[in-house]
């Protein structure tokens, strides 16, 4: 775990119970000797001048035209418009889960990550927007690059917790569907950066993400599970539940060690697979991890 003062461990983070202080806590530190994001929008051809607008980017005017004629003008670009970044969220039952030892829930790790990267997006004065999913696609925030957008989507997220939290019928992740449903929202190529623990028939997780890539989508996934959940570091037996199924069942945890970390690993190793064939970026990643150094090791 990164030792530097200015990133916050998530221990420390849990502490604070507000969504946008944690996110701007994590900024703060991530920020720093930070010049310029990858995620930039960059336009492509000039096309013409216009005359300038309060809010206008100052960069773009041209100070020639300026000199010449004393009045403010533009420069116009065929595509102008910033870059799109979606965040899309699995808020399914399994998302909730934490260990005894966890400080953060999956879902409660993917929000704090998902406005942190939010408000970097949306300072860089590009777009942002938010979709939540489980079986099919919960809520939608459209993309904007106003940075109102921050709070529709803290408050959406914030809301999203709650209801998972006390969801008592059983629902279970759907890639397929879900995603394909991003895509057909997500009109211009952008950035897509997808949060979930990957709990779904690997057909359906790769159907959804293959959507993605053939609208042409700079597509991230970020597995997000509980250091419980690869360890599995439990001594007595116990009773299992599903969390989204009905399935209980009574198991020796140190008899099924071995087999189920082979289980976690032969997933890991055909959804590493997957994404490099498909030239998405793929983390694993668990909510013991400092989230300012991940989204570092992403931007990278």
């Amino acid at each position: 775990m990164d030792s530097s003062p200015t990133y916050l461990d998530p221990k420390t983070l849990s502490e604070f119970k507000d969504l946008r202080l944690r996110a701007s806590t994590i900024v703060d530190g991530l920020v720093t000797g930070m010049h310029r994001s990858p995620f930039q929008g960059n336009s492509v051809e000039f096309s013409q001048h216009r005359e300038y607008v309060p809010g206008d980017d100052m960069r773009y005017v041209d100070w020639k035209v300026f000199a010449r004629t004393d009045n403010v003008h533009v420069k116009q670009y065929e595509d102008e418009t910033n870059l799109c970044c979606w965040l899309v969220v699995d808020q399914s039952p399994s998302m909730h889960f934490k260990s005894a030892n966890a400080v953060f829930s999956k879902y409660d790790y993917a929000c704090c990550f998902g406005v942190t990267l939010a408000w970097l997006v949306l300072n860089q004065r590009d777009a942002m927007a938010l979709v939540t999913f489980a079986d099919v696609v919960k809520k939608i925030v459209r993309p904007s690059d106003q940075k109102e957008n921050l709070t529709n989507m803290i408050e959406t997220l914030s809301g999203e917790s709650q209801h998972g939290q006390t969801k008592s019928s059983v629902v279970k992740t759907d890639f397929r569907s879900s995603l394909a449903e991003v895509a057909v929202e997500a009109r211009k190529r952008g950035v897509v950066v997808v949060v979930s623990d990957c709990f779904d028939d690997f057909e359906s997780l790769a159907a959804g993400m293959e959507t993605l890539c053939h609208r042409k989508h700079q597509v991230i996934l970020l597995q997000t599970l509980d250091r419980a959940e690869l360890e599995f570091d439990i001594s007595q037996p116990v009773q299992m539940k599903g969390m989204e199924s009905d399935l209980s069942v009574m198991i020796d945890p140190v008899a099924l060690r071995k087999a189920y970390q082979k289980v976690v690993e032969n997933s890991t190793n055909m959804i590493t697979r997957f994404c490099q064939k498909q030239n998405i970026q793929f983390q694993q990643i668990t909510t013991d991890m400092n989230i300012a150094s991940v989204l570092r090791k992403i931007l990278r």
